[in-house]
């Protein structure tokens, strides 16, 4: 890895993709494909003023008008301030968070269904499939919503990192590629076998010219 290695700069950016993405000042909200509009409108308004972190699922089922935190389908939230996050997963997806000190994954569990994290220092949150590291072309979301398959939120500039750090944070975004996934995802998905290659369609063969009809007997 050297200086130059691609990073994304500041932002959320995404890849498109079916789960909706819900961006406002104080943080975001990740949803998965299939959620209703009441839940949309109820998790934008709550992201408005959001309350303590442990009592945004509490909030999000009020506004929606659930039954209770059950009812909520998978979600991850995180309320951003520069490089402190309050973090919140309900489902076994995970999200990765980039530090000095490297790279760990939030996931809630079977036994633990929501996992809530206080997080300082952090440089980089990102979940699912992800854009690639290229800030040029890029899709980039301000406040608002998206149809996403991952994003990333790059909470400091690499180029405001020292040497050290962008190389370290560089080789942990190449280690993980472009999915984030637990090591048993990706050694279920490595033991998988390959797909079989196509059999190509046959060329089909130029026909020889007609030759001249033969000429009548005399």
């Amino acid at each position: 890895m050297n200086e130059q290695t691609p990073l994304l700069g500041l932002g959320v950016w995404f890849q498109p993709g079916p789960a909706t993405l819900i961006v406002r000042e104080a943080g975001w909200a990740l949803l998965v494909p299939g959620v209703r509009k009441p839940m949309i409108e109820a998790v934008w308004t709550v992201l408005a003023e959001p309350p303590d972190p442990a009592r945004i699922l509490d909030a999000i089922v009020e506004a929606a008008g659930l039954e209770g935190v059950e009812k909520i389908p998978s979600i991850l939230i995180g309320l951003v301030s520069e490089t402190s996050a309050a973090l919140v997963v309900k489902g076994t997806s995970p999200l990765a968070v980039y530090d000095a000190a490297g790279r760990r994954l939030v996931a809630g569990t079977a036994d633990e269904p929501v996992a809530v994290v206080e997080a300082s220092g952090v440089r980089r949150l990102a979940f699912g499939d992800l854009p690639a590291e290229e800030s040029t072309g890029g899709l980039r979301l301000g406040e608002g919503m998206a149809r996403v398959r991952g994003f990333v939120q790059m909470t400091v500039d690499p180029a405001q990192l020292s040497a050290e750090e962008r190389e370290a944070l560089a080789g942990q975004v190449a280690e993980d590629g472009r999915s984030i996934e637990t090591p048993e995802q990706k050694a279920e998905k490595a033991s998988r076998p390959a797909p079989a290659a196509r059999a190509s369609a046959p060329t089909p063969s130029t026909p020889a010219p007609a030759s001249d009809p033969a000429p009548a007997p005399a």
